[in-house]
């Protein structure tokens, strides 16, 4: 199971969209973890929710933004580039078209033991 962080900032919408696109794409369990940011920004959030993420045992963690929409089989693509042991964490680049523009997005797919190496 893994542990997907959201950081969001007054965007009831698109926090609306990228929750029934986890929900309806999503095939297996996971913990979903939603920290406003209160204007602290994206990276405030994240820490935040990745503070709370490594006190559970799931065996990563996934950063997204709130008007990504994910696709059916993200998460298990996600995985598999993650099986090599070599491998602690995985990024990538998906394109959102919220607010008017096709913007590039990354998100990070981090193994739990990688912060034991690097801390948060």
């Amino acid at each position: 199971m893994v542990s997907i962080i959201v950081g969001t900032c007054e965007n009831k919408e698109g926090l609306k969209h990228f929750l029934e696109s986890v929900i309806d794409t999503t095939n297996q369990e996971y913990n979903l973890i939603i920290v406003k940011n209160d204007y602290k920004g994206f990276a405030y959030a994240y820490n935040q929710g990745i503070r709370q993420a490594l006190t559970e045992e799931k065996e990563a963690i996934i950063l997204l933004n709130d008007d990504v929409r994910v696709f059916p089989g993200w998460l298990e693509q996600l995985q598999e580039k993650a099986k090599d042991p070599k491998v602690g964490i995985v990024a990538d680049k998906w394109m959102t078209s919220n607010r008017k523009h096709h913007v590039p997005f990354y998100f990070v797919y981090i193994k739990k033991e990688e912060f034991d190496k690097i801390g948060l």
